[in-house]
């Protein structure tokens, strides 16, 4: 997509994900129970390398020159916090469409297994009551 054609240039685009990004990581640090420093000491744990809480500050703060947040972070952080929407907000739609759809597989397939427990539970109490 050119600029003419877009009526935004690229460097627009860049900055409100950016942005975006930022947004999110904020919310989700905010929704957690933790401090940005236990945060910050269970992904130096996982990752094997220092991060403090005010890198996590630096990457969610809106600046002039913010830090950008390393994609090699995004999992420890995802899995410190329990929480996997930045991994979501990262992929691409048709990966979203894919984990939504092996998701709504998964609650069926769950769903059903669910129901045969209780149909198996109903037929063998009415075994028992035909005895």
């Amino acid at each position: 997509m050119s600029r003419e054609n877009s009526g935004r240039t690229s460097e627009a685009v860049v900055g409100d994900a950016d942005a975006a990004l930022r947004r999110l990581l904020t919310e989700i640090i905010r929704a957690s129970s933790k401090k940005r420093a236990q945060i910050a000491e269970e992904m130096s744990a996982l990752l094997g390398q220092h991060v403090s809480e005010y890198m996590l500050h630096d990457f969610s703060a809106p600046s002039k020159r913010p830090a950008r947040f390393p994609a090699a972070f995004i999992e420890a952080f995802c899995e410190v916090l329990g929480d996997d929407r930045l991994q979501r907000f990262l992929m691409g739609e048709r990966l979203r469409k894919l984990v939504a759809l092996a998701e709504r597989e998964l609650s069926a397939c769950l769903n059903e297994g669910e129901r045969q427990r209780l149909r198996g539970e109903l037929l063998a109490k009415e075994d028992r009551r035909e005895r």
